[in-house]
C-alpha cells in the first residue's frame, strides 16, 4: 500500500436517479495537498463512502488515475534578446517596422530595414538595400552590339543605351574570356554608344565588353561581342577565271592569305549563317545562343543555334537577305557580293574535276574549311570538306 498524498472528505447528494458527482480538491482537506506533482505518478484514487454520514465507510473502491486535466498560460512577450530561430515552415514575422519577407526557393527569409533614403535592389535575386537618395537608381539593362567601321587595325565598338549611366567602361581583349592580350582594360569612355578601338593587328580576332556607370554604382559585365579586324597587305586581291570571265576575291572572307593548299588553315577563313551580314558571328571561337534573332541584324556576334527545322537563326525566315545583286546584309568587301546559284555552277563546270583537288585547282583556290553545326554550334569536317553559300 502506497502512501496517501492527499485525503479530503465530501458530503455530497445524490440525484433522483441516485447518482452523486464530487469534484476531487474541493472538500475538506484532511491531509496532504492538492497541488499534486503528476508527473511523478503513477496515482491511485480511493473512495470509503458511509450511507449515513459517518465515519463507518462500508463501501469503499480503488482505480487508477489514468489522465489529468491541465491548464496552461501564455502571454506575449515584452522583450527578447539572442537569436530568433524558425522551427515551423509558416512566414517568419518582422521584429521592427520597415522589415520585409523574400523567397530564397527554401525558406522565407527576413530583410531588415534599410536606412533613409536607401534603395532596394536584386543582387543575385536577393533584394539588397543600397545607399541613395530618393528617386535615384542604378543604371538601367543595355547590350553590346555588333563592331563596324572594321579596318585592318581598328574599329567602332557599339551599345544600346543604359538609362540613368553617365558614363560606361569599356574591355577589349584578344580572347573571348579576356585572359589574353589586353587592349583597353576597364577603360573610362564618356556618355556614348559608340567608341573607336584603335591600334590593333590586322586578321586578328578582338572581343569587347561594357559596364555601365553613375554616380550609385555599376553594373556587371554586358554580352562580349568577337570580331576581326581585316587582313594585311591591303586586303584582299583578286582573280579573274579566263572561262567565266568572272572577278572573284583571291580568298574566302576571313582568311589570312591565300591558299597554298585545300586543307591550309591560314586560308580556311570565316564561316557565315546564310543572310547574316559580318558580325562577329562568323569568327571560328565566336559564342552561342539558342536565341533567334526576330530582325535582320541581331545586334549582337553570337553563333545561333537552332536544331530544329528549318534551322534557320531568323524566325520567321527571310530569303531575301543574300539575292546576288539585289541582296542585303552583303559581308563582302565594297564591290563584291554573293554569287548566285548559277555563277556557281558555271565556277563549277571549269573545275578539272569534281573534288576537293579540282576546286583547289581552280582559280578560286577553295579549301576544306568545314561548317559549323547549327544544333550546337561545334566545327564539323574541317580538313575533309568546304561549304559555300550562294
Amino acid at each position: 500500500m502506497g502512501t496517501a498524498v492527499y485525503v479530503e472528505t465530501q458530503a455530497p447528494t445524490s440525484n433522483a436517479n441516485g447518482l452523486v458527482s464530487m469534484e476531487i480538491g474541493s472538500g475538506t482537506s484532511i491531509s496532504g495537498d492538492f497541488a499534486i506533482n503528476w508527473t511523478e505518478g503513477p496515482y491511485f484514487i480511493k473512495i470509503e463512502t458511509d450511507l449515513s454520514g459517518g465515519t463507518n465507510y462500508s463501501i469503499t473502491g480503488t482505480s487508477q488515475l489514468l489522465s489529468v486535466p491541465y491548464a496552461l498560460h501564455s502571454q506575449t512577450a515584452d522583450s527578447f534578446t539572442g537569436t530568433i530561430t524558425e522551427i515551423d515552415p509558416r512566414v517568419p514575422y518582422g521584429t521592427q517596422a520597415g522589415e520585409m519577407q523574400y523567397w530564397n526557393g527554401a525558406e522565407w527569409v527576413i530583410v531588415l530595414a534599410g536606412n533613409e533614403g536607401d534603395i532596394m535592389t536584386f543582387v543575385n535575386n536577393t533584394p539588397t538595400w543600397v545607399a541613395g537618395t530618393t528617386g535615384s537608381q542604378l543604371p538601367g539593362p543595355f547590350i553590346a552590339t555588333a563592331a563596324t567601321n572594321i579596318t585592318e587595325e581598328s574599329f567602332d565598338a557599339n551599345w544600346t543605351v543604359s538609362e540613368r549611366a553617365n558614363t560606361y567602361y569599356i574591355d577589349v581583349n584578344s580572347e573571348g574570356d579576356f585572359t589574353g592580350t589586353w587592349i583597353y582594360n576597364n577603360h573610362q569612355v564618356d556618355d556614348v554608344t559608340s567608341y573607336a578601338v584603335s591600334g590593333l593587328i590586322c586578321g586578328t580576332n578582338y572581343y569587347y565588353r561594357l559596364r555601365a556607370s553613375n554616380n550609385f554604382g555599376t553594373t556587371v559585365n554586358s554580352n562580349v561581342i568577337a570580331l576581326e579586324t581585316n587582313a594585311c597587305g591591303g586586303g584582299f586581291g583578286s582573280v579573274v577565271n579566263p572561262a567565266t570571265g568572272r572577278t572573284w576575291l583571291d580568298r574566302n572572307l576571313g582568311a589570312s592569305q591565300v591558299a597554298t593548299s585545300s586543307t591550309d588553315s591560314l586560308a580556311y577563313g570565316d564561316l557565315y549563317q546564310w543572310g547574316r551580314g559580318t558580325d562577329g558571328h562568323e569568327i571560328r571561337t565566336s559564342g552561342i545562343t539558342s536565341t533567334l534573332s526576330s530582325s535582320d541584324t541581331p545586334g549582337h556576334g553570337d553563333f545561333i543555334m537552332n536544331p530544329d527545322s528549318p534551322f534557320d537563326w531568323r524566325v520567321p525566315q527571310n530569303d531575301n537577305l543574300w539575292q546576288g545583286v539585289n541582296g542585303v546584309n552583303n559581308p563582302c568587301p565594297s564591290g563584291y557580293r554573293l554569287p548566285t546559284e548559277a555563277e556557281w555552277e558555271s565556277e563549277r563546270g571549269s573545275w578539272s574535276s569534281n573534288n576537293a583537288a579540282g576546286a583547289f585547282n581552280s582559280p578560286l583556290k577553295l579549301t576544306v574549311a568545314g561548317q559549323r553545326t547549327y544544333s550546337d554550334g561545334s566545327l564539323m569536317s574541317v580538313g575533309r570538306s568546304g561549304c559555300y553559300w550562294s
